[in-house]
C-alpha cells in the first residue's frame, strides 16, 4: 500500500509540472511550485516517472546538465556506475565548480557545511563541536546565518506555540549540495582512482536510508506553500 502511494504521489507531481509549465495549472495554485518544474525537467531528460523520477531528482540535484547525462529509463545504479566511473563526469564536476566558486576551501562557510553534512540534521552544539577548533560560537552563529540567507542551508524546529531554538536542526537544503556531501564528496578519492565500483558500492550502502530522508524536507517544502500567508511567513522568521 505504502509503495503504491509513493509510486502514485510521484507520477501526481511530475503531471502536476508538466500542467504548470504548459499552463494548465495557474501557477499560484500549483503546490509544488519550483520543485513541480524541475522534478518535471528531470523526468523529461531521464525519460523516468513515479518514484524513479524521485529518485532521479535526488541524485541529479535538479541540475539539467547532469540529468542531461542520465540514458533515457536508465536505472539509478547504471547512471552511477557510468557517472562515477569518469572525474569529468557532470554529477562530479558541476557540484564541484560551484562549491569552490561560493564557498572556496578552508573558508569557514565550508567548514560548516561540511559539519553538516548532507545524511540529515544536526544541532548547533554538534556542528560546533566538529567547528570548534576554527571558529567560536559567536563565528558559527553568523556563518549559519550567512549560510541561511544564501538558501544553502535550512532550520527546521518542532511545530510548537513556543520557539525553542535549542530544538532546532540545521540541514543542507540545495538539493545537489546534499547529495554532493553525503556520497560524492567522500568518494572523490575512488573517482579520481578510476575506482568508481568503490564509489558505487559506498553510494548503494547508504542511498535507501538516505533518500528516505532526503525527499522528506523537498516535499515539506513544497506543501508548506500552499499554506496561506507563507511567504510573509516566512520572511517574519
Amino acid at each position: 500500500m505504502v509503495s503504491h502511494l509513493r509510486e502514485s504521489s510521484g507520477l501526481q507531481l511530475v503531471a502536476a509540472g508538466s500542467q504548470a509549465e504548459a499552463g494548465r495549472l495557474p501557477r499560484e495554485k500549483c503546490a509544488f511550485a519550483q520543485f513541480s518544474d524541475d522534478l518535471a525537467n528531470v523526468a523529461r531528460l531521464t525519460g523516468l516517472a513515479g518514484m524513479a523520477a524521485f529518485s532521479a531528482y535526488l541524485i541529479t540535484g535538479g541540475q539539467s546538465e547532469v540529468a542531461a547525462q542520465w540514458r533515457p529509463g536508465e536505472s539509478v545504479t547504471a547512471f552511477l556506475r557510468r557517472a562515477l566511473a569518469s572525474p569529468t563526469s557532470a554529477l562530479v564536476v558541476s557540484g564541484a565548480r560551484v562549491l569552490d566558486v561560493e564557498f572556496p576551501p578552508d573558508t569557514r562557510p565550508r567548514a560548516v557545511l561540511s559539519a553538516i553534512g548532507g545524511r540529515g540534521e544536526r544541532t548547533f552544539g554538534g556542528i560546533l563541536s566538529d567547528v570548534l577548533a576554527v571558529m567560536s560560537t559567536a563565528t558559527l552563529d553568523r556563518a549559519l546565518a550567512t549560510l541561511r540567507d544564501k538558501r544553502v542551508i535550512a532550520a527546521d524546529e518542532p511545530l510548537s506555540t513556543r520557539r525553542a531554538s535549542k530544538d532546532r536542526r540545521w540541514r543542507i537544503a540545495d538539493p545537489a549540495l546534499r547529495q554532493r556531501l553525503a556520497f560524492v564528496a567522500p568518494a572523490l578519492g575512488d573517482v579520481e582512482r578510476r575506482r568508481g565500483d568503490l564509489a558505487l558500492e559506498h553510494h548503494q550502502r547508504g542511498y535507501a536510508a538516505w533518500r528516505g530522508r532526503a525527499i522528506e524536507p523537498v516535499v515539506r517544502d513544497a506543501l508548506w506553500r500552499l499554506l496561506p500567508n507563507t511567504v510573509s511567513r516566512r520572511r517574519a522568521r
